[in-house]
Formats: structure tokens, sequence, C-alpha cells
């Protein structure tokens, strides 16, 4: 079936001498893998770098493993992310985060929709430190585990293993202390769209730890996060 849709590409690697794989979030069908034929000039392989938002028109056929692209085109070029070590590797950071959380077949335009505004609103804004933070937190709620009970002003540790804060202090190792579940709460409760002033690089770094192991609890595909390290890096202070 001859298909059109918005795409949001989260990995590719080299699958031959002659094309890659690329892992792709459809509006229409989910979450596909796709074989590009390597080009000449290399254009393809500039279109399915990590976060870049697509119009795809392919061939989907069900229970296929691999669909066939007729044509792809940029559809928001970018402004400002490839000009941004900080933006384009906190898009990195997030695409690998998405890449191992959702498993193909995986439908949810809602989950689509949210990743397509927050990488357009990322590209148009300053830049924004905290970004990944909020975008792991909503990401959360869209996965189905979105942090509870916040509104308690009581409940000050963070259980991470049952997604919620507590009044009293959980007996089991997985939680966190009083001040960085603050700071966690904080994420919850502002806007991603308001300005508000940065974290201090020590929470910044503290509280992706933190979401870091919060996703490894609840989604199974989850064990490394390879570009951390390099976004840690990045935001060293």
């Amino acid at each position: 079936m001859r298909s059109k849709s918005e795409a949001i590409v989260l990995h590719h690697f080299e699958y031959s001498d002659r094309a890659w794989i690329a892992r792709v979030f459809t509006r229409t069908h989910g979450y596909l893998s796709f074989i590009v034929r390597k080009s000449g000039k290399n254009k393809h392989q500039s279109l399915i770098q990590s976060g870049t938002l697509l119009e795809l028109e392919f061939t989907f056929r069900e229970n296929q493993d691999l669909h066939q692209i007729s044509e792809m085109r940029r559809a928001v070029p970018w402004v400002s992310v490839t000009e941004s070590i900080t933006k384009s590797t906190q898009v990195l950071f997030l695409c690998e985060v998405l890449f191992r959380s959702l498993e193909i077949g995986y439908t949810n335009k809602d989950l689509f929709d949210f990743i397509w505004l927050a990488f357009s609103y990322l590209d148009q804004c300053d830049e924004y430190p905290d970004f990944h933070l909020y975008f792991m937190i909503r990401l959360s709620g869209h996965l189905g585990f979105f942090p509870q009970n916040a509104q308690d002003p009581e409940a000050a540790y963070f259980d991470l293993e049952n997604g919620m804060f507590t009044t009293a202090r959980p007996i089991h190792p997985l939680h966190l202390e009083p001040e960085l579940a603050a700071v966690l709460r904080q994420l919850i409760e502002r806007k991603v769209q308001q300005d508000h002033p940065p974290l201090k690089a020590s929470y910044r770094r503290s509280a992706l730890h933190a979401l870091v192991d919060y996703f490894k609890l609840h989604v199974s595909g989850i064990k490394e996060v390879n570009s951390q390290l390099v976004l840690e890096t990045i935001f060293h202070d």
C-alpha cells in the first residue's frame, strides 16, 4: 500500500555497502524500519540523521520487517539545531531514548505530535539547557509512567520503582532524597514553553541520572543510553 506521512528519524545504521536501515517514527503507521539506498551524493544520509523531521512516501506492507521509501524530503529544515552543539546533542540523546523505548510497530499519534512540536520548539527557541529533562518527564507520561502525587507538598521523597512521590522514605534504595525530589517536582510543575532560570549544573546532572535510572526501571529496552556521557560532557561546568 502506498502511503504518505510526516516522520521523525530516530536512528540509522549501515545495512550493507549499498544501503542503510533507518528506524523512523511515522504519524500514520507508527514506528517502522526502512531500507534506504545509498546514493552517489549521499543526499539520503543527510536526511536520516537522528531527529530529522521528514515527509515520506513509502510502500507499507503488513507483517513486513523492512519497508521501501519512494520519496523523502525535509518537512522542517533546522534553523539552529545543526548549528548548536548543545541542541544537536540534546536531540541525539532524546532520539536514543526514544529509539530504545519504542518497539517496531508501536503507534501513538499523540506521542508523535508531542515529539514533532517539541523538536520544532527547541529549534526555534534560544539555548535551553534543561530541555531534555522536561522532554523526558513528558515522555514518561506518553509511555505510561508519569510521576504521581507531585501535588502533595508533604511527599518529599520520590520512589523511582513505583513512580510516585511519598511522605515516608522508601525502604529500598531506588528513590530520590528530598533535595533532588524537589528538583524533579519543579520540572514537573513548570511548563516547557515558559522562561525559567536554568538549573544549577550539579542539579541538571543529577536530574539527568535520576531520569535515566527511572526510564531503565520502567522501559525494558533501555539498559544503557550511550549518548548520555556526551550530553553530560557538553553541560560540564
